[in-house]
């Protein structure tokens, strides 16, 4: 198969995926390449999604535990599934195997890991909190380069608990969301810190009235000014309302909004949409369809609802992220409880709510999807965490989960990343080269302590150089199967891989694949 073929599903996905979607809805794509989408959110059934919702491939993880060449703890497992489209220079040949690594990032006490900004240079700002977890923490926030060395690391510290939840780089800066309650006028309030790109505090600025406020996510706007979603006890009955509040560049308040209903209900994750409106998801209990619901909220540019949809059925289901595709859908992640079991949920939608595509990955012990990012390709990423068994057999306890999906919602592959004791992901960025950012924590038992975590990835999720080589003499060119519909590429460790391209995917001069064969030329 020509080159050009594996290529056009990166270049062309996010055209094809609009055609699907949008210009040719009498023509319905096979279940074995196709999410299961269903625009009646309150009547879909969740187990369908779980066993054979995604069509795509049952990543099987392994259970390659190691540890990286600089002596940091880390580990990636192998998922079988289709790589990424070829043409990426992988990073350890480009930088003599020092572009990967799984490593701990700490401030010298408890420390933890909320979310994660890539830096203009390649590196990384995390946010997080450290110190004595329930009493006395602080907002901490610590500079990377683009080998994982630690830049700066500042903690903003104050008498009582806080805590850092969101970072996006920002003008040459960056600006953190965290929860106080060291100040304000509440038992807690949100707070906006804006830092420059030496970690210096240019300003901050605390939200929130008599009650318990918090800030969970932000996301930058238009106007360089920025979108903060969390709870707030400060207006409503007493119970939780999801809040968004919107600021100028300078911290300035332009809206101060709550939504929800008479239970509890609360924001977890906030994108600005391309045309000035807001999307958010979370927990709604309120005018739910049993439990709690996945919820997605849209508002437009001055914060007045214009939707506010549940999706789930009766056990609790929640979001925890959204981002942005480029077409202007939005993918999110979350939790769907199957019978009282959490499990990992990613879907994607329009902005009338209308359901795409979904997908629930496979796992018995509890897995939660915490972060997602858009890729250019229109696929997406998303990091988590699951319990569930090696298949291998027996436990290494909780483990990062890395999960890989193209625009069509197919599972391309996915990574169990961590040794044996515990290791959650909790952000995630894309790189300019196809790499991924991911940070989380990791539980150190010799110390009984938590340390930050951050791993770089190539392309496929793998995290040590040491580990990879199969490819250094091999193109995508060099593996072709001779097929029209696969996409040839040479995987780091395994070498020639040939996955199926999607239905709707180009191939030949005029031609689209169909179930797996060229046709329309």
């Amino acid at each position: 198969m020509r080159f050009w073929f594996a290529l056009s599903r990166t270049i062309l996905a996010p055209a094809l995926a609009g055609l699907w979607l949008c210009a040719c809805p009498s023509q319905t794509p096979p279940a074995s390449q196709f999410a299961r989408a269903g625009a009646d959110a309150a009547n879909m059934d969740l187990a369908v999604a779980a066993s054979d919702g995604a069509g795509a491939a049952d990543a099987a993880a392994g259970a390659e535990a190691g540890a990286t060449g600089d002596g940091s703890t880390g580990a990636d497992s192998d998922a079988v599934g289709d790589a990424p489209a070829a043409g990426f220079v992988h990073v350890c040949a480009a930088t003599s195997g020092l572009g990967l690594y799984a490593k701990p990032l700490d401030n010298g006490a408890n420390d933890l890991i909320a979310g994660i900004a890539a830096a203009a240079d390649g590196g990384a700002v995390v946010v997080g909190k450290t110190g004595n977890a329930g009493t006395q923490t602080d907002v901490w926030a610590a500079r990377t380069s683009a080998v994982g060395s630690k830049v700066w690391s500042k903690a903003f510290s104050a008498p009582a608990e806080d805590d850092g939840r969101a970072v996006v780089a920002t003008g040459g800066g960056f600006a953190l969301a965290a929860m106080t309650r060291s100040k304000g006028a509440g038992n807690a309030d949100g707070w906006l810190l804006r830092l420059d790109g030496d970690g210096k505090l240019l300003w901050d600025k605390v939200y929130g009235g008599a009650g318990l406020d918090e800030f969970f996510a932000l996301a930058p706007t238009q106007d360089g000014g920025f979108v903060l979603a969390g709870l707030t006890r400060s207006v409503g009955n007493g119970l939780p309302d999801g809040w968004l509040v919107r600021t100028d560049s300078d911290g300035g308040v332009l809206f101060d909004e709550h939504y929800g209903g008479s239970q509890i209900d609360e924001l977890y994750g906030v994108a600005a949409l391309p045309d000035g409106r807001f999307a958010a998801t979370g927990s709604l209990s309120s005018n739910s369809n049993g439990g709690t619901d996945l919820w997605l909220l849209v508002t437009d540019a001055k914060g007045k609802q214009v939707l506010s949809k549940p999706f789930g059925k009766i056990d609790s289901d929640d979001g925890r992220a959204i981002a942005v595709a480029p077409d202007g859908t939005l993918v999110l992640t979350g939790t769907a409880g199957l019978q009282g079991n959490p499990e990992l949920w990613t879907m994607r939608v329009d902005t009338s709510g209308a359901l795409l595509w979904q997908h629930i990955a496979k796992g018995n012990q509890g897995e939660v999807g915490r972060a997602v990012a858009v890729l250019p390709d229109g696929g997406a990423v998303v990091v988590g965490e699951t319990n569930s068994p090696l298949p291998t057999g027996g436990s290494q306890g909780y483990d990062g989960w890395l999960l890989r999906y193209d625009a069509w919602g197919n599972l391309l592959w996915d990574r169990r990343l961590g040794a044996a004791g515990n290791e959650w992901l909790t952000g995630v960025a894309a790189l300019a080269d196809g790499g991924l950012l991911v940070a989380g924590r990791l539980f150190d038992g010799a110390s009984s302590a938590f340390n930050g975590w951050l791993v770089r990835t190539d392309p496929w999720g793998h995290s040590d150089c040491n580990k990879l080589g199969a490819c250094k003499t091999k193109a995508a060119a060099d593996c072709d199967d001779g097929q029209p519909c696969t996409a040839d590429g040479c995987e780091p460790i395994d070498g020639c891989v040939h996955g199926k391209l999607a239905d709707q995917s180009a191939c030949g001069k005029a031609g689209l694949c169909a179930a797996g064969t060229c046709v329309g030329n």
